[in-house]
């Protein structure tokens, strides 16, 4: 779908909730620097024999591939005078809210009961470990943080790059909007996302899980680049900001974005736990 009506990303009630449960539990919790962002949907309630898990493929681009981002985010609001006028776009990066910042969700909020998450987990690494994206869709950075962190690392990326159109999502439960950078699919790159979501759905079955919001499966992959913040009660309608987003051609402005990936990190909702799966090995 072009549109993310059904937008999941990020929600600062939830994690206020998260870390109000893991008080009660007596457990100590993990420093946070900041509200963490998960999904945009009020999340279903559970107790702590299960856990609320989030997947995403995290990305993390350069000093200047962020300021690309933040020149494209730039554009596409000046663009449209209605954005600017009625909100005030922060970039993921920038956002304090935001301790996840620029990632792709690659499968909805699950709920697994904690007797199944260790097999959950191995299953799920199991499998896409076992998919092997093809040499030509892979790259050694040239010009990233992973390069200068690994000088050293002979480790490739998967390379994706962005569509030629941002789209617009929002909060059903606040008045927020996203701007969106959708991935670029070739039948190749698609086909292999089909097949780790394929997976995701396989184990969440076998291991009696819950998936939360399953219509956001239909969205498009995508990342979101900034937050839009109303400045006034009154703003457009959605639909009208949407179709003036998809409208601007940003070809230009993303053409030289690199976007390079290697794993997909799964995220216990509850405990701030995380489970590492490379994508390239």
């Amino acid at each position: 779908m072009e549109s993310l009506k059904n937008y999941s990303s990020s929600d600062s009630e939830e994690e206020e909730e998260i870390q109000k449960n893991v008080k009660k539990q007596k457990v100590i919790p993990v420093p946070v620097q900041s509200i963490e962002i998960f999904s945009q949907h009020k999340q279903m309630r559970t107790n702590f024999k299960t856990s609320s898990l989030f997947s995403y493929i995290p990305w993390n681009p350069s000093f200047t591939t962020t300021k690309k981002l933040d020149k494209l985010t730039s554009f596409v609001t000046e663009s449209v005078p209605l954005l600017n006028q009625n909100y005030e776009f922060k970039p993921v990066n920038k956002d304090i809210k935001r301790l996840i910042k620029y990632h792709m969700t690659i499968f909805p909020t699950t709920n697994i009961e904690n007797e199944n998450l260790p097999h959950f987990i191995n299953d799920i690494k199991t499998e896409i470990e076992a998919i092997k994206p093809s040499e030509k869709l892979l790259r050694q950075p040239h010009n990233s943080n992973v390069e200068v962190l690994n000088i050293f690392n002979s480790t490739k990326y998967l390379n994706l790059k962005f569509e030629n159109n941002l789209i617009l999502g929002r909060s059903p439960t606040k008045n927020l909007v996203f701007l969106c950078g959708v991935i670029k699919l070739n039948s190749e790159l698609e086909d292999y996302f089909d097949n780790i979501i394929k997976n995701f759905n396989i184990s969440t079955k076998q291991n009696h899980g819950q998936v939360q919001f399953p219509d956001l499966l239909k969205d498009k992959l995508h990342i979101t680049l900034a937050t839009g913040y109303p400045k006034t009660l009154n703003t457009p309608t959605f639909e009208v900001l949407e179709n003036s987003v998809k409208s601007v051609d940003v070809s230009s402005l993303v053409d030289d974005i690199d976007i390079d990936v290697n794993e997909i990190i799964i995220r216990d909702m509850a405990s701030l736990s995380k489970y590492k799966i490379d994508l390239v090995s």
